[in-house]
């Protein structure tokens, strides 16, 4: 099967998009649709304004739509900190063991004001707006991610990859965690690829070195070909060919160049692509060393070296976390892997 020479861009389905457009799709070598939703209305206009500003690969349009499982109205408390803001109330018995006054801003979980939202299922929305394809999404909604998921249970069908923000303790009153979220997602058929976990650290009248307990992560999943080769999306890529290239150049664009590889492979192995276009699609998105591996002696003497390089770039966060989204927190008492050097 030959590829099609125009390219369909990457749809991007962002849920809590107030940061507007992620630096990963700005700096994507592919074309990028990003459908953002937002539900204040006055920010939602400002981003629509900025999109202009994003790059000609990426075209991002904003929606004044609150997501939830069903339709319905519901409160959204907003919080001193707006980015906190959630359908939920703070869990005050977890907040308060850290310093979030120092962690974040001085009651920055206080809240200000309740706003009552007509909200709908993303399968309705998708619906209502013609969204026929939707590639990636992204949640980021303050403990509403699941009821968000869903609520787009056939959208997720056609999806292969979905980024969320995930609590391993309930920093909102009654929110799912991520054992609830990771359950649903396997269930669709997704797998696991990363994690990049943040930790809180308490406060002490005595300083302490502490690694600090781990609240939050931000999860990647994709589908995998080796683990559900009999899910009907496989099967669905068969008749399109851009969707092909698509996941690989998604693959690519987050970081997981082996991965990318790998569903060549599968996609070369059952007929889905053919030598020449495998060969193309290598050479375009498959990201390769510009040098060889370190022998084990050479490893060993300038590991100190690579450490200390990679602490001084790792406030990049990760590919699907930006800067700026963690720049605020105090560093006294937070830490995240990409900050550690695990990463």
């Amino acid at each position: 099967m030959n590829l099609p020479s125009s390219l369909t861009p990457i749809v991007v389905l962002d849920v809590g998009a107030r940061n507007g457009v992620q630096s990963v799709w700005r700096e994507a070598r592919y074309p990028v649709l990003v459908v953002g939703f937002e539900p204040d209305q006055d920010e939602c206009d400002v981003l629509n304004q900025r999109s202009a500003e994003n790059g000609a690969a990426v075209t991002a349009r904003y929606y004044p739509t609150a997501l939830a499982e069903r339709r319905e109205k519901r409160a959204l408390y907003l919080y001193k900190d707006r980015r906190l803001s959630s359908f939920y109330l703070p869990n005050k018995d977890l907040l308060s063991q850290f310093p979030v006054s120092r962690l974040l801003s001085e009651e920055a979980f206080s809240v200000e004001a309740k706003v009552h939202l007509d909200c709908i299922p993303l399968d309705d929305f998708c619906q209502q707006e013609r969204v026929d394809t939707v590639d990636f999404i992204k949640l980021d909604t303050q403990g509403s991610e699941l009821e968000i998921l869903r609520g787009g249970d056939k959208t997720l069908d056609g999806v292969f990859g979905v980024a969320v923000e995930v609590e391993f303790s309930p920093i909102y009153a009654d929110q799912p965690l991520f054992g609830d979220i990771d359950a649903y997602l396997r269930s669709k058929g997704f797998s696991l690829f990363d994690l990049n976990r943040h930790w809180w650290k308490r406060a002490s009248e005595q300083p302490v070195e502490s690694r600090g307990q781990v609240i939050f992560a931000d999860a990647i999943y994709f589908r995998d070909p080796a683990l559900s080769s009999s899910c009907s999306y496989w099967g669905k890529l068969r008749s399109s060919p851009s969707g092909i290239e698509r996941v690989v150049a998604l693959s690519s664009v987050l970081g997981y160049s082996d991965f990318a590889l790998a569903l060549l492979d599968y996609f070369n192995k059952t007929a889905l692509i053919d030598d020449k276009s495998f060969e193309a699609l290598s050479a375009k998105y498959v990201r390769r060393r510009d040098f060889a591996p370190l022998s084990q002696s050479a490893h060993s003497i300038w590991a100190r070296a690579l450490a200390k390089v990679r602490r001084a770039i790792a406030s990049r966060v990760s590919r699907m976390s930006d800067d700026a989204h963690y720049r605020h927190l105090n560093q006294n008492y937070y830490d995240n892997d990409e900050r550690k050097g695990i990463r």
